[in-house]
């Protein structure tokens, strides 16, 4: 394999850029996103602490499975007031007043070693027989700071329906997440890649050379950060929830890691809208007119013509397979992709043309693109050839005559 060399420092400068901003991309996409998922989370964690099913006394109870059928395990969150100065001691839980045991806890309760025990997330099962409605009974002890136990009692209604409906409603939940998601990634996919500067990219330069970011820049990327951590949160009302009330996952870490999940599908459509856009920079549109060409300069016996260079006339409509056929024919290596065919020379692309929706087309009705690392004007003759003479327009220069050779 060819090691590539560059002939100019500024290559070499560029070339070390992109390599700086690859690194970039790799390290700092996912440490930024599992700090923002940190942020998201706590910012979320204060939604639900502010929201609790069922408050009673000193206790604060959260039903965080739904749409439960009989025999179905329901996840529980039970938290002291912030006010209360102690720690859960022991928990007790009836249904329809029947003993029901906890069969999943995080560590015993009654384990002197776990400190300060003000939340607590348990699960308990649901009898085979219940009716549409059960009320659940949870009997705390709490352990003041003076030593004291202290009994503390709280209710909560649950809804029961059937184990159908169940499956449904669960599927339903899961697939309003996945939606919300793509349509997250989707909305932050078009805006970073369409929404954006529309003017060319600045040439890159040395970083002594780049002017400082001006304040306006300075609080944009601010706003920006703060509309970051506000999608994290508003994850938690259109993704972590409808994930979470179906299952009885809900330790922390896998509420955090569902935050990383949803922010990491907005950092890596973020990253591919900007890569796209980059993309698409390097391929300026590039607008064909037939023309009469150049006016011909009569002998000394001979009037001049006095037909204008730029005057429009109609050119024969070719097919896409007689364009590609008159660039191979000019030396180009054609590779027909789905509605593209791209022309390359010595292996680096310089010309695109989308596939036109009709049999023919003029040279007016073609899409085409010019790569901007490549001299497009053998291209532009052999399509000249093709058609006769005519006018090429790209992004920022002015328009230029093609006559066959």
């Amino acid at each position: 394999m060819m090691k590539r060399t560059f002939n100019t420092p500024a290559a070499a400068i560029a070339a070390r850029h992109a390599r700086n901003r690859k690194l970039g991309i790799i390290i700092g996409v996912p440490l930024l996103t599992l700090l923002f998922a940190l942020f998201s989370y706590g910012g979320a964690q204060r939604i639900e602490d502010s929201s609790p099913d069922r408050e009673d006394g000193n206790l604060q109870l959260w039903v965080q499975t739904r749409d439960s059928a009989p025999g179905d395990a329901i996840a529980f969150r039970l938290r002291l007031t912030r006010d209360v100065p102690g720690r859960l001691r022991t928990v007790r839980a009836t249904i329809d007043g029947h003993e029901a045991p906890l069969v999943e806890d995080p560590h015993d309760l009654d384990d002197d070693s776990v400190p300060d025990d003000h939340d607590e997330r348990f699960v308990t099962m649901l009898p085979e027989t219940t009716s549409a409605v059960v009320t659940i009974k949870l009997v705390a002890e709490i352990t003041t700071s003076d030593g004291d136990l202290v009994p503390e009692t709280i209710e909560a209604n649950v809804p029961v329906v059937s184990a159908s409906a169940r499956t449904f409603k669960h599927l339903l939940h899961r697939a309003a997440a996945a939606l919300a998601w793509l349509l997250m990634a989707a909305l932050a996919y078009a805006s970073t890649r369409w929404l954006g500067n529309a003017n060319e990219p600045r040439a890159l330069e040395p970083a002594g050379a780049r002017p400082k970011a001006g304040f306006l820049d300075r609080v944009l990327a601010r706003l920006l950060v703060l509309a970051v951590m506000a999608f994290g949160v508003a994850g938690e009302l259109v993704f972590v929830r409808p994930i979470l009330r179906t299952t009885t996952l809900q330790a922390p870490a896998y509420v955090y890691a569902l935050h990383v999940l949803w922010l990491l599908g907005l950092a890596v459509a973020v990253v591919s809208g900007v890569r796209a856009r980059a993309r698409d920079y390097r391929w300026a549109p590039l607008r064909l007119r037939a023309v009469i060409g150049t006016q011909q300069q009569g002998s000394y016996r001979e009037p001049a013509s006095t037909l204008p260079a730029m005057l429009s006339r109609d050119a024969p409509a070719r097919t896409y397979e007689e364009i590609a056929e008159a660039l191979r024919a000019a030396g180009y290596s054609i590779e027909a992709r789905r509605r593209v065919l791209v022309a390359s020379m010595g292996g680096s692309p310089a010309l695109k043309i989308r596939r036109p929706r009709a049999p023919r087309e003029r040279p007016e009705g073609l899409s085409i693109s010019a790569h901007e690392t490549a001299d497009a004007q053998g291209a532009m003759r052999a399509l000249a050839a093709l058609f006769g003479p005519v006018e090429c327009k790209l992004r920022g220069k002015p328009p230029a005559l093609v006559e066959p050779v």
